[in-house]
């Protein structure tokens, strides 16, 4: 007998057609259809959401990366980052396993099985390989960037030229020769002298090669050193107010106190980030800030006035916060009153900083439309000064890499620079150290040849510092 595999009706053996669906009696049953495994789709989708995900965590890790802590090997965010990671291989390894199970069932589908097991593994070994790049990278730049120091006298036999410490400089000697007269001045009460040096130097605008005013020094030697005690800062303070009352006159003695309040403010802040201050701390910082715009307020209707004020004023306006507009008010006072006032346009370049109130690339187009209103031999020369009161402030492991400003119009500048203070060591060094973050071998060795050896420890701070990037360029 012959059974239709289609409705089941029996026929004789003989029998070709089913009289009642007309199917073959001699034809095998269909086969079912096979459908994807439900591992394999599972594999498969798993493995593109995560692919999908680890390419945004590496896009977010490279944007946060930018914002890194300066002179710190971690950035914002890198724990929640490398957590985000951990999760994404796992789920991937989760992929694997779902895939070589989907191509163990029978009776199904493997592409999406063989897709899945494929983009997981894939997505596996290119994030192992992207650490494994990124820890030789980290291992080889620090190997580069760090010459051990039983090296260096060694590496120092190749250079040109034999490597001496100079300390301190003939501007250093000057500048700590006049902070030491203004404390012995103020000790003896001796206003009238004070205000005598504060209007010399106010009227000759005499500088530096770096473009801070000596006058800058007179407000200097009345700041208490850092490790100074309270007490310490107090009595000064104490000693300006009684220079303030017998000189009501003076724009000095006001100027005076209110530069060692808003560095008291600093010192009660700290130099950590904002996370780092208690509460005590914030106090503190935001009571002297406010101590120390009254009393620059009530100095701007005296008679003198000091373009100082304003860089204090500065000060103290960024750690209140305060906007732009009454910030560039502050700056453009600054400006009005000397154009080429160099400390001004530091500070208002700290305050650009996207690390503070400014956007990306707003300081470096404000520094250069500064220095173009300026324009020629002067501008050039202020655009290298603001780059070289960046640098000195320690404030970024490379000051090119931070905020991108122009190598070869710093370097235009200190062209300037050199040419009106000849016999600046601490401004050939400058530039040296400058052509060297700006990985500019070439120039960093031509400008470390006319140091002729000569360490600056006002610029290198040690000699190691020096050797480090001597050996550098002339490797």
């Amino acid at each position: 007998m012959k059974k239709c595999s289609y409705c089941g009706a029996e026929y004789p053996d003989d029998a070709v057609v089913c009289a009642i669906d007309h199917t073959a009696l001699d034809s095998p049953p269909p086969l079912p259809e096979e459908k994807h495994s439900g591992l394999g789709i599972a594999s498969f989708g798993i493995s593109i959401a995560a692919a999908c995900l680890m390419i945004a965590t590496l896009v977010m890790a490279t944007i946060l990366s930018a914002h890194r802590i300066p002179g710190e090997r971690t950035y914002p965010g890198q724990v929640i980052v490398g957590l985000a990671m951990i999760f994404l291989v796992a789920a991937d390894v989760v992929a694997v396993g779902l895939g070589i199970a989907a191509l163990c069932q029978s009776g199904k589908k493997r592409l999406l099985g063989i897709l899945g097991l494929v983009f997981s593994s894939a997505t596996i070994v290119g994030t192992g390989g992207l650490m494994i790049i990124g820890l030789l990278y980290l291992e080889t730049s620090g190997r580069i960037r760090q010459t051990r120091p039983d090296q260096l006298n060694v590496l120092s036999a190749t250079l040109p030229f034999q490597v001496t410490t100079v300390w301190p400089d003939e501007e250093s000697k000057e500048m700590y020769g006049r902070k030491t007269l203004a404390g012995t001045l103020l000790e003896a009460k001796d206003y009238d002298q004070l205000d005598v040096l504060a209007a010399k130097f106010r009227s000759s605008k005499e500088c530096y090669a770096n473009g801070a005013w000596k006058l800058n020094d007179l407000y200097a030697g009345l700041v208490p050193a850092d490790k100074a005690s309270d007490d310490e800062w107090q009595n000064r303070i104490v000693a300006l107010q009684a220079w303030a009352a017998a000189k009501p006159d003076s724009i000095t003695a006001r100027v005076s106190l209110a530069d060692v309040l808003v560095n008291f403010a600093w010192k009660a802040r700290g130099g950590g980030w904002a996370n780092s201050v208690n509460d005590e701390g914030w106090r503190l910082f935001g009571d002297r800030l406010h101590q120390t715009m009254a009393i620059l307020n009530a100095a701007e209707h005296l008679k003198a006035q000091c373009p100082y004020q304003w860089t204090a004023k500065m000060r103290a306006a960024l750690g209140l916060q305060m906007d732009k507009d009454h910030f560039n008010d502050i700056f453009q006072q600054a400006t009005n009153y000397e154009s080429g006032y160099e400390p001004a346009y530091v500070q208002r370049a700290v305050y650009l900083m996207p690390r503070w109130y400014g956007s990306d690339g707003e300081l470096e187009a404000d520094l250069e439309a500064s220095a173009d209103r300026l324009g020629g031999d002067d501008g050039d020369m202020l655009y290298a000064q603001v780059v070289w009161g960046i640098h000195a402030r320690a404030s970024s492991p490379n000051v090119f890499e931070e905020n991108h400003f122009s190598w070869p119009r710093v370097d235009r500048g200190f062209a300037v620079i050199e040419k009106r203070f000849p016999y600046s060591l601490a401004a050939k060094s400058e530039r040296a150290y400058l052509a060297f973050y700006a990985d500019d071998a070439r120039k960093t060795r031509e400008y470390l040849a006319q140091t002729h050896g000569e360490a600056d420890l006002a610029v290198w701070y040690t000699k190691e510092e020096y050797l480090r990037i001597a050996n550098w360029a002339y490797r």
